[in-house]
């Protein structure tokens, strides 16, 4: 193991959990951090999931645009592929 992950470990091992509820008795506002920072990456992962369908989208209309009966074809193997 590095040092790094040992000095990781050891202060782990020796963390004081009366520091943290001292902590968070005097700073309340850190109890809603973890919420904070999921609603940043809910958000985040939204914005790119909205992207990606986006561009799969331009993607279809071009195909569509150039080879029309490629649907006709990727039909079926796109059914078998989502049931297998």
């Amino acid at each position: 193991m590095t040092p790094f992950l040992e000095k990781i470990k050891f202060e782990l091992k020796n963390f004081d959990k009366n520091a943290l509820r001292l902590q968070l008795q005097i700073r309340p506002w850190l109890y809603g951090v973890p919420y904070w920072v999921a609603a940043v990456l809910v958000g985040l992962t939204a914005v790119l999931y909205s992207h990606a369908f986006n561009g799969v989208i331009v993607l279809a209309q071009n195909l569509a645009q150039t080879h029309k009966y490629w649907f006709l074809g990727m039909a079926p193997v796109a059914f078998a592929l989502s049931s297998w």
